[in-house]
């Protein structure tokens, strides 16, 4: 498939269709010129995803939180790289209770909270905190790629170098927007 823009529902759709025809490739999705995500294929079986810098299953909540994205599927080269997974069917099953709970607007998914200026003012000043004037750069990059809340904070988690820094700026940042 060329590159076209789709909502998350319809690329989780078409990594179904790809999934179905036990296709082998790669599938990137991208929003303008960045990479927002890449899903490895082999025979139909997801064996790689990789999100914002995260990979595996912790790959699945940033995936979930595109709104939208251009997708790309390069064909026929069985993914180099592979990681430890759930089942494709798991995985799938993942990515559209994500696209449900949205549509129904479901309270309870937090991966549904939007992330509105207000926010981003307040984990830009946050993220500063923890790693300094280096925060602004970071965060415009990541406001850029990412629609949802909790995936940007979790993200922005993921700059933090010292991993007891990086839960107490989840912590903060999720206190200060409650």
């Amino acid at each position: 498939m060329s590159q076209e823009s789709l909502s998350l529902p319809a690329i989780v759709e078409y990594l179904r269709t790809l999934c179905e025809a036990r296709r082998t490739g790669t599938l990137f999705i991208m929003n303008n010129t960045h990479l927002l995500a890449q899903i490895g294929l082999d025979n139909g079986t997801i064996v790689f995803l990789f999100s914002q810098g995260r990979q595996g299953m912790n790959a699945v909540p940033v995936i979930s939180a595109v709104a939208s994205g251009e997708i790309s599927f390069k064909e026929g080269t069985v993914p180099s790289l592979r990681t430890t997974l759930a089942p494709t069917a798991e995985i799938l099953r993942q990515l559209e209770d994500t696209v449900h709970n949205a549509a129904i607007g479901d309270p309870r998914s937090s991966l549904n909270r939007p992330l509105t200026d207000t926010a981003k003012l307040v984990l830009e000043e946050t993220l500063k905190e923890f790693i300094g004037p280096i925060a602004s750069l970071i965060c415009a990059d990541h406001f850029s790629k990412i629609a949802s809340l909790d995936a940007v904070i979790a993200a922005m988690a993921e700059e933090i170098p010292n991993p007891a820094a990086a839960t107490r700026f989840r912590a903060l940042a999720q206190q200060r927007l409650s």
